[in-house]
């Protein structure tokens, strides 16, 4: 199972605590009403892990306000009393009776597309071969050269005159690597990834977690916020996390 990664989540300091209207409703735009039910009536994962799960997505409470069921159910896992074991327990069986409806209603779409949208052409010859992946490297660094022309850290032209370079003198020398280190140590990213992590495990995966490098970002955070460990940190991806940190990725 490969699992991609935003290395910018990880170098920036998240708060913990519930978060605001705006953050919730970026956060609805890849949440999944059928993951979150499958994980939270999950049959393999450990009461102790749905839990810990339960506590993260209480931030989130108001994504759950169209779905009582889930919405009790999150209320339930992250604070269970013996009153709430029971009562959980009583939901169970619904809270799968709606995982098989939303699979049922996952495959309905994906079928739906496949079918009527014209995505699949089965008459259409295909020819496999190997991938030239110095080609594609090598056409995708040209095609990014032509679109970032004036400044050396590979933004798009307009969008580095629009929004880096006015903010770039007030940002000079506003991030020294001891704040950056500590907010990287703290950023709350890391709970949900050992969640995950725990997750794979209890069901057997072996998972591959791929990372690109903010090569831009980082050097810019280097240059102007006089960050070295940003641009080094970024460069390398999630191989030079904190000590502390560090064991969560390299023990899968």
């Amino acid at each position: 199972m490969a699992i991609f990664l935003t290395i910018d989540a990880f170098l920036h300091a998240s708060s913990r605590s519930a978060l605001d209207s705006a953050q919730v409703a970026a956060f609805r735009g890849t949440f999944s009403m059928l993951h979150a039910a499958a994980t939270l009536f999950s049959p393999t994962l450990s009461a102790e892990l749905k839990r810990e799960i339960a506590k993260r997505l209480v931030r989130v409470a108001p994504l759950f306000d169209g779905s009582p069921l889930l919405g009790a159910a999150v209320r339930l896992l992250a604070d269970p009393t013996p009153l709430h074991r029971i009562e959980y327990a009583l939901l169970y069986p619904f809270g799968r009776l709606m995982v098989h409806a939303l699979e049922m209603q996952d495959h309905a779409v994906v079928l739906g597309n496949l079918t009527l949208g014209g995505v699949v052409v089965p008459s259409a010859e295909q020819t496999p071969r190997p991938v030239d992946w110095e080609q594609l490297r090598s056409e995708g660094d040209a095609m990014a050269r032509r679109a970032s022309t004036n400044n050396p850290y590979g933004y798009e032209s307009g969008f580095y005159e629009r929004q880096v370079l006015p903010k770039r003198e007030a940002h000079r020398n506003s991030r020294p690597d001891s704040v950056f280190l500590a907010e990287l140590r703290e950023a709350a990213v890391w709970d949900t990834l050992e969640l995950l992590i725990r997750a794979l495990r209890e069901h057997g995966a072996t998972p591959l977690f791929v990372c690109s490098p903010f090569k831009g970002v980082c050097r810019l955070q280097g240059d102007v916020a006089g960050c070295s460990e940003y641009r080094l940190r970024g460069n390398t991806g999630l191989r030079t996390a904190p000590a502390d940190r560090a064991g969560d990725i390299r023990s899968v």
